[in-house]
């Protein structure tokens, strides 16, 4: 006998929590963990809701998905109500009025808004930083070609994700300020905790390198018939070891602590 549950605790869920792909397969008295991915227009998407996985990050196809995963927490019952929290001191304006190719350095002074906060890998000596010579010509605009590889992805992303405000540490704190440094690293865990969304650089080892590279291929997918509730037939592709999937453990991103 061949019983697919989406939920342990109820056998009576037909339907995966929307964008999630890990399920449990049971086959007589043993059991085990798949992902189920099913295309879009398949009868089986109602049923089985994640997407194929992008290994090409860098796209509107992607870029999309998560912000169908940001707007999505306002369903979730543990998931906290969205709000505007106070910014931190600077934050990258990402896409400013006057000018929206242009980023620039703001200073706050007790603004408040949604962001987006930078997790990444600094490596050895990033390009780029901001110190008290560069700062005032930041505030005005920000050069990209002076910028990490990283901070300019973070950039982008945070355009796509249509988030206003980015932080990055690098950009954001004054490297060469004792006291500035003093201040805004207390901080940081205010930072992350009040931003609407993180963006981890996990790929990446190091700043220069960026981390919107095409990602490795999903293992080989099984295309499965799926009956569904509905009586329609789909078309579910299955992939075993679901959950490392969903935990790339071998990316550096996992190999510093602080950075989780």
């Amino acid at each position: 006998m061949l019983n697919i549950r989406f939920n342990l605790d109820d056998p009576t869920v037909y339907t995966t929590p929307r964008g999630f792909h890990v399920f449990t397969l049971w086959v007589n008295a043993w059991w085990g963990r798949l992902s189920a991915f099913a295309d879009e227009n398949d009868p089986a998407s109602s049923f089985v809701t994640a997407r194929p996985l992008h290994t090409v990050v860098n796209c509107e196809a992607a870029f999309g998905q998560a912000r169908d995963w940001i707007d999505g927490c306002k369903y979730h019952e543990k998931c906290p109500e969205p709000k505007k929290a106070v910014l931190p001191t600077r934050v990258i304006e990402v896409s400013p009025e006057r000018s929206p190719i242009s980023p620039r350095l703001l200073e706050s002074k007790g603004m408040t808004g949604s962001y987006a906060a930078l997790s990444y890998c600094w490596g050895k000596d990033q390009p780029g930083v901001t110190t008290l010579k560069s700062l005032p010509s930041r505030l005005t605009q920000l050069d990209l070609r002076e910028l990490s590889q990283t901070v300019r992805d973070a950039i982008r992303c945070a355009r796509k994700l249509k988030m206003k405000y980015l932080w990055v540490d690098a950009v954001c704190i004054i490297q060469d300020s004792p006291d500035d440094r003093v201040r805004e690293l207390a901080s940081m865990r205010k930072v992350y905790e009040n931003a609407r969304v993180t963006i981890v650089a996990a790929n990446s080892d190091s700043a220069i390198k960026g981390f919107l590279q095409d990602r490795p291929r999903a293992p080989s997918n099984y295309r499965v018939p799926f009956p569904c509730p509905n009586k329609q037939m789909g078309i579910v592709y299955l992939t075993h070891d679901g959950l490392k999937l969903s935990w790339h453990a071998d990316e550096p991103i996992h190999t510093r602590a602080w950075t989780l």
